[in-house]
């Protein structure tokens, strides 16, 4: 009786529309005379499951009946094909039920992630391939036509409209990329340590690389992880009895230690060795084999991807005899070796597993492309655009990111498939607790559509956050970043639709992130990315407390504080909006904290309303709600023991600590050595700016020298610097001011690659109360000569630039002078690191010398 009375009402539905349309707006019944518009609010409608719905299906409707109950403030029924229907209302049919056959919408036709939308009467069809389409139809249809969006974990949001219509749908669509990333961009929320609020965040805007059964899975990667060779072979496995399975390095050594004990990282197999291709290639089908059986059992998508990626945090591949013969046939490139293995690797899959795709990362050593070899036709390169390469806060089109450019065209030249791992935050050495103001939410937006228009098929956005990994245990781990969040949300949009508008974007993030405070905490990002755009620096190679000073200046710090004293104020009867604007509140608050004294130095008259004791009680009450709001009870204490240090450094900062110039030490000349150099007493008497890390140099090979000659016209550099060369290329940055009182201070940005220099001279004005205004550059054409070499990792070269064309005076008696040099290993300062060297002059020779981050004034040369 049911089923008739369930058929007699669906034949009602079709004999009542001819009548009804007439009643229907014209702009709404254009189309398609077969799909008729529904004319009712959506709170007419009823869920339908198919009669035994997938765990997938039962999820999404669950979603969509909780964004519809959030728009429009009513409960939607529910039913099931077969079941009773509600007495009154309109079916709105999830995924594989008879109606969405009935309409011509064959489930089994449709690729696993398209999703369709369909109007038949006044009933609505929502569906898709197996396993995520039907989801996605449900996602899509709540952000279309409700309005809405999920924007962290947290935090899900519609806007109330009670009388919502429904138009005439008639849709279709796919996620514009196939492998859609999100890497470790939330802490985990949950008691039991699961990352549940994150995966059902990151399936509802359609990411695909995570997820649990309700979510339709995830596409499946065997192995899983990103660094992979020590999963086929592992280190406790063979060290023992098969040290030669392991790579060489320079000095002729195996490598058989992993220092992380996850079989990832400090070390690499022999790719050369034909025992190594022979257990990689049978583990690889073994694991397939058994993949395929439990996809067959368990009706689940089996794995389209082998993961064949080299490990992490070494400086080469293999550089035994025979890879070193390999790596020499063609010409020099890593790539090349790692190439020749992972072709013969993919032959052999692709014999039994022609679906599935073999999967490599191009990644420091193998960064740059061979011109000799090119990837199968079943090999996809991810090229991971290494830590310290783009300038993350501008597009990868802009001037300034030329090199990743040139990278990626490279590849794309190479190699028929592509990926690209992009980093979305940089990774800076600082003080742990000492968090900068900047975001690159603009970039983000222009760099998914050009790779998209590229054919880029697969993306890895890394974009963690403050405890993502779990852990702080570096500093580079330690970090808060402005606008994480949006950062986020914006980026699984743009996976899935890359062409969206951004003002679209940032409306509906903003209206549901912030609320009332929308407004002036759009304010707050214009602030932040206009300030990096008229920046002449790159700021990914400054320093915290050099991108601090140049960046967030007094004039910065006032607008922002009185943006987000507007925003706390709109929105304090909102628990979660507050939470949000103040998430925001602490990165300035602590960029102030960090960098008063010089910001008051600025403009101390501006910034008497702001002051230090209100700020630490503020930034520590901000905090003590941050770490409530976002981590589960079983981490809260860990995570408060760590932020308890990071407040105590800050607390214990003066304004004085933070200014440069009111703790340049007097280093008189009986401290200096007849060489140039100072006497261990002046070490030990030098003041140490607490703006950044202090690093220990043991061994006399790391004190490496830069040798100066100053007259009264040019300056010469000469410089001979020891380095890993896996990293990134070196950069050395010269800072030379007057020192009495402000003046002009002008950097010498020197970079060192294949055998070459490239000298970039820029020029900032001090005078308060501006600070770092850019002096004209038009016809600035500094003449400059240079040579270098990299003989053995050292890199030797050296520079002459003429005083003339920076307006250095002829008298100048005294300086102070900061270096830094960056090799590009952040995350490895046993390896590699930034140093920071001070300036010790005698006539007119000076030597560089590299300190625990120091600033002294010293006598300067003058002519003779």
């Amino acid at each position: 009786m049911y089923k008739r009375l369930w058929w007699s009402c669906m034949r009602l539905n079709l004999v009542v529309v001819p009548v009804t349309l007439m009643f229907v707006p014209q702009s709404a019944t254009a189309g398609s005379p077969r799909h008729d518009v529904t004319g009712h609010e959506l709170r007419a409608h009823y869920v339908v499951l198919p009669a035994q719905p997938a765990p997938e299906e039962t999820y999404a409707a669950a979603v969509l009946r909780d964004f519809v109950s959030l728009a429009t403030g009513t409960a939607m029924p529910q039913t099931t094909e077969g079941d009773r229907p509600p007495l009154q209302g309109y079916g709105i049919y999830l995924g594989n039920t008879r109606r969405a056959a009935m309409e011509g919408v064959e489930l089994s036709r449709l690729p696993s992630e398209e999703w369709r939308h369909l109007t038949c009467g006044r009933d609505i069809v929502l569906a898709g391939g197996s396993p995520r389409g039907t989801a996605y139809a449900v996602y899509e249809f709540i952000e279309r036509h409700l309005g809405g969006a999920w924007l962290d974990p947290w935090t899900r949001y519609a806007p109330r409209c009670p009388e919502r219509r429904i138009p005439r749908l008639d849709t279709r669509g796919r996620p514009a990329f196939a492998i859609r990333t999100l890497y470790n961009p939330f802490p985990s929320p949950a008691d039991d340590g699961t990352l549940s609020q994150s995966q059902d965040f990151c399936a509802f805007n359609k990411v695909n690389s995570g997820g649990q059964a309700r979510h339709g899975g995830a596409i499946v990667q065997i192995p899983p992880g990103g660094h992979t060779f020590g999963r086929f072979i592992p280190i406790d496995e063979f060290a023992k009895s098969n040290p030669e399975y392991f790579s060489m390095d320079a000095q002729g050594e195996r490598q058989l230690t992993d220092r992380n004990t996850n079989n990832t990282c400090y070390y690499q197999f022999c790719p050369s060795n034909p025992n190594v291709r022979r257990i990689v290639v049978e583990r690889a089908l073994e694991w397939l084999r058994n993949d395929r059986r439990q996809a067959e059992q368990t009706g689940s998508e089996p794995a389209r991807i082998l993961n064949v990626t080299h490990n992490d945090m070494t400086d080469d591949f293999c550089l035994c005899p025979d890879c070193r013969a390999a790596i020499a046939r063609h010409a020099g490139r890593q790539s090349g070796l790692l190439l020749e293995f992972i072709n013969k690797v993919a032959e052999a899959v692709g014999k039994e597993f022609p679906k599935v795709t073999v999967v490599t990362n191009a990644y420091t050593f193998s960064l740059e492309p061979p011109s000799t070899i090119k990837p199968a036709a079943n090999v996809l390169v991810i090229c991971c655009n290494s830590i310290g390469n783009p300038e993350v806060c501008r597009p990868l089109a802009h001037p300034t990111n030329s090199a990743s450019a040139r990278l990626l065209a490279d590849w794309g030249r190479v190699a028929g498939r592509m990926g690209v791992w992009h980093y979305l935050r940089t990774y800076p050495d600082h003080p742990p607790g000492f968090y900068m103001p900047g975001t690159n939410i603009r970039a983000i937006h222009a760099d998914f559509s050009m790779l998209k228009d590229r054919g880029y098929d697969h993306m890895f956005a890394e974009c963690e956050d403050f405890w993502a990994y779990g852990n702080t245990s570096h500093p580079t781990t330690d970090e808060l970043q402005s606008f994480s969040p949006l950062r986020t949300w914006l980026v699984s949009k743009l996976l899935d639709q890359p062409y969206r508008g951004l003002d679209e974007l940032l409306d509906t993030f903003f209206a549901g992130y912030y609320g009332a405070a929308s407004e002036p905490m759009r304010a707050l990002l214009n602030l932040i990315e206009d300030a990096q755009e008229r920046s002449a620096a790159r700021l990914i190679d400054l320093e915290r407390f050099r991108h601090a000073e140049h960046l967030v200046d007094a004039r910065m710090q006032l607008a922002a504080n009185r943006l987000l004293d507007r925003a706390e104020k709109a929105v304090l009867d909102s628990p979660s909006h507050l939470s949000h604007v103040r998430r925001e509140r602490m990165v300035f608050d602590s960029a102030f904290l960090w960098t008063e004294g010089i910001l008051r130095r600025q403009a101390a008259k501006d910034l008497a309303e702001i002051k230090r004791d209100d700020v630490l009680r503020r930034y520590r009450a901000c905090w003590q709600d941050y770490i409530q709001a976002n981590y589960a009870a079983s981490v809260r204490p860990a995570v408060a023991a760590h932020l308890a240090a990071n407040l105590a450094a800050a607390e214990a900062v003066t304004a004085r600590d933070t200014d440069p110039f009111a703790i340049v030490p007097r280093v008189p000349e009986a401290d200096i050595t007849v060489d140039g150099r100072l006497v261990e007493a002046a070490w030990r008497k030098a003041a140490r700016l607490k703006l950044t890390p202090q690093h220990a140099f043991s061994t006399a090979a790391e004190r490496h020298e830069v040798l100066v000659n100053c007259s009264a016209t040019r300056f010469n550099l000469a410089f001979d610097l020891a380095v890993s060369k896996s990293h990134a290329p070196p950069t050395l940055m010269l800072c030379l001011a007057k020192n009495a009182g402000p003046g002009r201070q002008f950097t010498v940005a020197l970079t060192a690659a294949k055998g070459a220099v490239e000298v970039q001279v820029s020029a900032l004005d001090l005078e308060p109360p501006t600070m770092r205004k850019r002096l004209p550059v038009s016809g600035f054409a500094p003449s400059y000569s240079f040579k270098s070499d990299c003989v053995n990792g050292r890199w030797v070269g050296e520079v002459s630039l003429p005083f003339a064309e920076f307006d250095f005076p002829a008298d100048l008696r005294r300086l102070y002078a900061n270096v830094y040099f960056q090799t590009g290993a952040p995350d490895a300062p046993d390896k590699a690191s930034h140093f920071v060297w001070s300036i010790a002059a005698k006539g007119n020779r000076a030597t560089f010398i590299p300190s625990a981050y120091g600033t002294l004034d010293l006598e300067a040369p003058t002519s003779e």
